[in-house]
């Protein structure tokens, strides 16, 4: 694994850390991005081969649009890619996205997500991934207590079809489960956990979960990526 500490920009301090790919592949996603005022959201690609590899990048748009960019990243070399850049800035559903990565021309690529931000003006840091293609995904951290926000990001790339929906099941340390459908389409969902479960500092608001796709009617793949980050804080307040 990777740690990192950082002074971004001279104002926003904290670290980050990701773990690594066992090898390159040809196609990421990622469910977690934003161009809202106060994050930054960066794609570093890695392409360790022997020819140039052309990328695609697509974003699908919390407002349902997509925007495609293509660039070409030298072989044995790394290129950023500034999303704000791209997709500008806005404090809207249409500057939060999901996104594909992906290699045109056959060559494999490793790609991976920074982001850092100041989060409602009062807590700052950053948080990084590696991209995934997981359909069903589990996590074992989450709370709703004082001082901490939860959030899940979803991403669920449809083939053939405009809507489908994802399940999501709390399960709270106090041993009971809250499950939660959420509708989707091929777009990016956010989810505020304490929405769902409120706020409370005891057991019943620390909690688990699992986020399971549907099962489709239809032999058409589906495939759900979701990125979860919470932003910790006053750690003791959950000791």
């Amino acid at each position: 694994e990777r740690p990192m500490y950082f002074n971004y920009n001279g104002v926003w301090t904290g670290g980050h850390v990701v773990m690594g790919l066992v090898g390159p592949g040809s196609s990421y996603v990622f469910a977690e991005g934003t161009c809202r005022p106060n994050f930054d959201t960066y794609f570093c690609i890695l392409n360790p081969g022997d020819y140039d590899a052309d990328i695609t990048i697509t974003y699908m748009k919390g407002d349902g649009t997509t925007v495609t960019q293509q660039m070409t990243v030298p072989r044995h070399s790394r290129s950023t890619v500034n999303v704000r850049s791209k997709l500008g800035q806005g404090d809207d559903a249409a500057h939060d996205f999901s996104t594909k990565v992906e290699c045109t021309n056959g060559q494999k690529i490793i790609v991976e997500r920074p982001m850092y931000f100041n989060y409602k003006g009062i807590w700052t840091g950053g948080h990084d991934v590696m991209g995934t293609s997981w359909s069903n995904s589990f996590f074992a951290e989450g709370t709703c207590r004082p001082g901490f926000d939860t959030y899940i990001c979803i991403y669920t790339r449809l083939f053939g079809h405009d809507s489908s929906s994802v399940t999501i099941t709390y399960m709270k340390g106090d041993g009971t489960t809250e499950t939660q459908v959420v509708p989707v389409g091929n777009s990016r969902k956010t989810i505020r956990v304490k929405d769902v479960l409120g706020e409370g500092d005891d057991a019943a608001h620390d909690f688990s979960f699992k986020v399971e796709a549907q099962q489709p009617t239809t032999s058409e793949q589906r495939n759900v990526n979701v990125n979860i980050y919470d932003e910790m804080f006053d750690r003791k307040s959950v000791v």
